[in-house]
């Protein structure tokens, strides 16, 4: 996989009450700048709605948050 680079380890997260991932979502941010504020803004409203980042991973051209949600599901369904 030339280009992209695994961080070491993954990010600490707290043990959840039942434990079980209920949703993934891979999100990509740029690191252009004319993308890098609707990028941050699919991370920040994913964080809103629960989700959690389990891994990162940097591409040359960005970065690549793994996210999951452990808990109850958001209402709504929403694009990221």
């Amino acid at each position: 996989m030339s280009g992209i680079n695994l961080t070491k380890g993954t990010l600490p997260k707290e043990e959840k009450t039942n434990g079980k991932l209920k949703m993934i979502r891979h999100i990509g941010v740029s690191f252009d700048r004319t993308k890098l504020n609707a990028d941050e803004q699919q991370v920040n409203k994913a964080l809103a709605d629960g989700f959690e980042i389990i891994h990162k991973f940097e591409t040359g051209m960005g970065m690549v948050y793994v996210m999951g949600h452990y808990g109850i599901l958001p209402l709504k369904s929403t694009e990221y």
